[in-house]
């Protein structure tokens, strides 16, 4: 299955980083100090029903169909491959990669050819994907992050490397400039070296708006509390020294940053001990991983990575927001939306709802639960493109598929897609000829079978 959840407390996982077969959750949630708490059935609001939450909805037969036989990744660059974020460039797509070679992990980026699917391949073209390594990556890093910038002229790839600093003290997230085009040869030096106080979470994100850009991550403050720290960049250097932007009453991990048009959003993960957990000076309630409330919280950065307002909460203090996504919408102007996991009173990584929440001009909307037949395991995830889709596992660990207006809203049910269980979605590469089949986008996922993976695309139905 393509959807594997992992515990969101320190975990060694980055934005969008990918087992082929399992998405690795990324978490979050959010508070605001002072916020009474408030049940997330009283708080979320349910569409069409703001008596209660919504009953299960009806699933739609499947939406996808495959345009074309798969693609082979090249068995040299696929043992133990794990896939992250992908972005459109000049010539095709990149994505963010880490494999297993002789010297052992290795951050890479994969450039994929844009006419993927044989029935708009010019004649003599190649299918095949090609890869650049990095350098060595720590054991448990998550893929590399990659960003376009200056209008998509060149990519930004932040990946973590291996040696340096002893790790028991210190960690070393490296940024590289890449060209747009399919990077080949010999790698460039990075351009700046982020030094970052060793803890037991690997997550970070990275976006640009402009030549601006904001690296942010999580650190251990104390035993028992997490902060989110962020470092501007400007060009090919970081502007300023790092800085928290989460506040000193948060136990914050698992941080994002979105541009918005007009700066940035950060979001990330906040938590509190639930009464009778043994933080509380009590014995827990039951044996196995302590419980706590998670929320979502988020806070307005400039260009300097520098906080511009108050710390908002998106989601009820007193949730159990287990994993989250986050991506910029068409419309409104200044909108993002939040899809967020509440686990409710679950403890074995199903059950529990969808909750959306959008943020206009740094005003968060309620939040509203999508409706859904049940969750299996594992994070939702947006798939980005010319349209977007809403994915993630239901009963009996089969893939879901909700599509998306340009505002965020559901354009109907979720379907069930038998196609995606054990592929992962990558992105909405572009819509169909409307002769060919009238409302439909083209969609490259991953799949795994064994030890082979394989690119395909998909023409699924908006």
């Amino acid at each position: 299955m393509w959807a594997e959840e992992k515990s969101p407390r320190r975990t060694a996982l980055g934005p969008a980083a990918v087992v082929i077969g399992s998405v690795l959750a990324c978490a979050a949630a959010c508070h605001r100090a002072g916020d009474a708490p408030v049940g997330l059935e009283a708080a979320v609001a349910a569409p069409g029903d703001s008596e209660g939450p919504p009953q299960a909805s009806a699933v739609l037969a499947a939406r996808c169909r495959a345009l074309d036989s798969p693609v082979a990744i090249d068995e040299a660059n696929a043992t133990e491959l794990e896939l992250g974020d992908m972005v459109s460039t000049s010539d095709g797509y990149a994505l963010g990669a880490v494999h297993r070679t002789a010297v052992g992990r290795v951050a890479a980026v994969m450039s994929i050819p844009r006419a993927l699917d044989r029935a708009s391949r010019p004649e003599g073209s190649s299918d095949k994907p090609t890869w650049l390594d990095l350098a060595p990556t720590l054991g448990d890093a998550p893929p590399p992050r990659l960003v376009s910038r200056v209008g998509g002229s060149a990519l930004v790839v932040a990946a973590y490397l291996r040696g340096g600093l002893d790790r028991g003290t210190a960690r070393n997230l490296a940024l590289y400039k890449l060209a747009s085009a399919a990077p080949s040869g010999a790698p460039p030096p990075p351009f700046l070296v982020v030094q970052q106080q060793h803890d037991d979470s690997l997550a970070f994100d990275l976006a640009f708006a402009g030549p601006s850009g904001v690296v942010v991550w999580d650190e251990g403050a104390a035993p028992s509390r997490g902060v989110i720290r962020a470092l501007s960049l400007e060009g090919d250097a970081g502007a300023a020294g790092a800085h928290d932007v989460s506040p000193p009453e948060s136990d914050a991990e698992l941080p994002r940053v979105v541009a918005d048009g007009s700066g940035f959003v950060a979001i990330w993960i906040a938590r509190k001990a639930e009464p009778g957990h043994a933080a509380d000076g009590a014995e827990p309630e039951a044996p196995g991983e302590p419980r706590s409330f998670g929320w979502l919280e988020s806070v307005r950065l400039d260009a300097r990575g520098a906080p511009t307002g108050a710390v908002r909460s998106l989601t009820p203090a007193s949730g159990h927001v287990s994993a989250y996504d986050v991506a910029a919408l068409a419309t409104p102007a200044r909108a993002l939306l939040v899809v967020a996991r509440d686990d409710g009173e679950s403890v074995d990584g199903s059950g529990g709802a969808l909750v959306r929440v959008r943020i206009v001009a740094d005003v968060p909307e309620p939040p509203v639960e999508f409706q859904s037949d049940g969750l299996g395991r594992g994070a939702p995830a947006l798939v980005e493109g010319p349209s977007s889709f809403l994915a993630w596992v239901g009963p009996g660990e089969q893939g879901r598929l909700l599509a998306l207006d340009r505002s965020g809203a559901p354009l109907g049910p979720p379907s069930a897609e038998e196609t995606l269980n054990d592929a992962r979605p990558l992105r909405v590469l572009d819509a169909l000829d409307a002769s060919a089949s009238p409302g439909a986008a083209r969609m490259l996922v991953a799949a795994s079978s064994g030890a082979t993976t394989t690119l395909r695309v998909l023409a699924c139905q908006r």
